[in-house]
């Protein structure tokens, strides 16, 4: 997610819920690049002056060191479809985490429309064999 859809989603989330939360922002990529990527974010953060509201971490969908209930609002940008489509993985990992009442969101890369005669030319160098990419109607 780029600095500027973390600083829009911060100032929207102060506005709705509250000045004084913190804000965990989860880094789920590949572990060889997440030690690099969670130093370059506290950076870009820090520059923002908001090292005192987000905490970069290092963490694997499947175990995220939090406890039960912790979240009052759990929210996915970009990420939800690596591990997402798992079956069950909303119930079993995502959703206890966030307290009763709270609230989810997930905002992810889609399609229009289904590809009808395979992925189009102009995505084919960018594409992979198992990308999760759909459209509503999948």
């Amino acid at each position: 997610m780029t600095l500027y859809y973390i600083k829009l989603l911060l100032s929207y989330l102060e506005k709705k819920f509250s000045q004084n939360k913190l804000y965990y922002y989860i880094l789920l990529e590949n572990k060889e690049f997440c030690g690099k990527w969670q130093n370059l974010n506290y950076e870009r953060i820090k520059s923002m002056g908001l090292e005192d509201k987000i905490i970069p971490i290092h963490a694997e969908a499947h175990d995220l060191p939090f406890a039960h209930e912790f979240f009052d609002v759990a929210i996915s940008v970009d990420a939800y479809h690596y591990f997402g489509v798992e079956k069950d993985y909303l119930t079993n990992y995502f959703a206890p985490l966030v307290k009763k009442g709270g609230q989810i969101a997930v905002a992810v890369p889609g399609l229009k429309k289904e590809f009808t005669n395979g992925v189009p030319a102009e995505l084919l160098p960018y594409w992979f064999d198992d990308m999760n990419f759909h459209s509503c109607d999948w």
